[in-house]
């Protein structure tokens, strides 16, 4: 019996052994998942948080290949990340309509932070029909981002945001708002240099997403061709289109990588214009902390080479 129960023990050593082996495990790895798990829309917000939460954690990027928000639609990778979500930054459904409903159902534990509610009281939180999309549009440009002073305030927020569900790294989410507030600061100064000598230049652009920058940086309202990019302009509204472009005596439009060129043929004609891309959520920029950095250097470079085609006039 002797041998018997010397085995016996020996088993119950060796379970009692790597049960706490286990516990050890499995309480190291909680420790490690005690960061937020952030889950951002777009590009340049993203790039926000990722400079926000440096040295703790690294968000999910949710669009990450060159598809409009507008037009996008919730893939099951998405929705996985969607799932496991601690918090959600987005815009809204005024921008990405597609998350509307994912947020309230997959991510209903986690924080919705909806960037757009920052900057306007009367926003409408349903999703627009098609036939009904340009009245919701109207004054709606959602593109906040573009402005740096609203990059900013969003920046601030997000680390107060972040403070509140991950307390214990609070200090350092506040020293890093700080210092990327900084950082934007400097770059809208350099801005305000190279837009300076394009303030009395007239140009077009394809859809309503450029308001922030334009008065921001003291430029003239554009001419639109749509006030949503789901909404083509019609027969009548091109000639009308074609008119102003005469008589503003405009040389300069601007595309986006998801809209076709021909698009903007169509308006324009035979009428001495130049086609410039726009790309305002950085489609073309590799994600991470220095996206919004490129996406608003690059929209000044586009700029201001199709404006100064204006000065020849």
């Amino acid at each position: 019996m002797l041998p018997f129960l010397s085995n016996v023990a020996s088993l119950i050593w060796f379970i009692l052994f790597w049960g706490t082996i286990s516990g050890l495990a499995n309480f190291a790895s909680a420790g490690a998942e005690a960061e937020p798990r952030v889950v951002v829309s777009l590009k340049p917000l993203h790039s926000l948080v990722a400079n926000i939460m440096d040295d703790i954690a690294v968000p999910d990027l949710l669009i990450t290949r060159s598809r409009s928000p507008h037009e996008s639609a919730l893939k099951p990778s998405q929705a996985q990340k969607l799932q496991k979500a601690d918090m959600v930054i987005w815009i809204g459904p005024e921008l990405e309509s597609f998350l509307a409903s994912p947020v309230q159902s997959i991510s209903r534990t986690a924080v919705n932070f909806q960037i757009g509610r920052l900057f306007t009281s009367n926003l409408h939180h349903d999703v627009p029909k098609i036939d009904t999309i340009s009245s919701y549009a109207k004054n709606r440009d959602s593109h906040v981002w573009l402005s740096p002073q609203k990059a900013k305030i969003i920046a601030s927020k997000i680390a107060e945001k972040l403070s509140k569900i991950d307390p214990q790294n609070g200090d350092l989410y506040r020293k890093n708002a700080k210092k990327i507030i900084v950082k934007i600061t400097l770059l809208e100064r350099d801005l305000t240099k190279k837009m300076s000598k394009f303030k009395d230049h007239n140009f077009l652009v394809f859809h309503d997403a450029y308001s922030h920058f334009t008065r921001y940086f003291g430029l003239t309202d554009p001419i639109v061709a749509t006030i949503h990019p789901m909404v083509r302009p019609g027969a009548s509204k091109i000639r009308s289109l074609q008119k102003a472009i005469q008589e503003k005596k405009i040389r300069c439009a601007f595309t986006e990588p998801q809209v076709e060129y021909h698009l903007l043929d169509t308006i324009i004609d035979s009428l001495p214009v130049h086609i410039t891309e726009l790309d305002p959520i950085g489609t073309k920029v590799p994600p991470g902390p220095e996206a919004y950095f490129q996406i608003l250097n690059n929209l000044a470079v586009s700029f201001s080479h199709c404006l100064d085609r204006n000065s020849l006039n």
